[in-house]
């Protein structure tokens, strides 16, 4: 039997959905959609950094996971203005 420690399952059980949230990035049927791919994406993203500084305690990358955040937000934000603008 094949021992599997909680952050090897942690994950795989990521990079399941993370490799569905790029085909609908990718093949998206509308803007609107590809956006919502891309806030799911950016979201597994930050859970991805999360587990690898819960797992080698380095926990002054916090830091960098509140600014890659806000700036996913400001990312958001701005593409969806531009979106309902129609341009």
């Amino acid at each position: 039997m094949i021992y599997l420690n909680n952050y090897v399952l942690n994950q795989i059980l990521i990079i399941i959905p993370f490799f569905l949230t790029l085909i609908k990035l990718f093949m998206g049927p509308n803007q609107w959609e590809r956006l919502l791919a891309y806030t799911s994406f950016s979201s597994k993203i930050t859970v991805i950094m999360l587990l690898y500084i819960f797992y080698t305690d380095q926990f002054f990358l916090l830091d960098m996971i509140i600014i890659f955040s806000l700036l996913n937000v400001w990312g958001v934000l701005i593409a969806t203005k531009f979106l309902e603008k129609g341009r």
